[in-house]
């Protein structure tokens, strides 16, 4: 099975389900998705390291990109300031 054959991506790194022989976790990066941890091929960014995102997490793999619904709210009407009476200044 290639790993590297995957439509799977989060920006420009690729979703993998399984650690590629020789990679290990990269825990100096936090995951920009829940449920996913940075992996590397253990090179030196200067010597070709490649990175990619695993998932580690429990629940059902899923991802999608852009699929959010915005809600507009509605302002509320303005409140009809009532008139305070002060006692003490009824009295004089």
């Amino acid at each position: 099975m290639n790993l590297w054959i995957s439509t799977d991506k989060y920006k420009e790194w690729d979703l993998l389900q399984s650690l590629p022989d020789g990679w290990k976790i990269d825990k100096s990066a936090g995951s920009p998705l829940c449920g996913y941890e940075f992996c590397t091929n253990g090179k030196s960014v200067l010597n070709g390291q490649k990175r990619a995102l695993l998932f580690v997490g429990s629940g059902p793999r899923e991802y999608k990109q852009n699929d959010c619904t915005i809600q507009t709210i509605a302002e509320p009407e303005p409140e009809q300031k009532q008139a305070v009476s002060y006692p003490a200044k009824a009295a004089k």
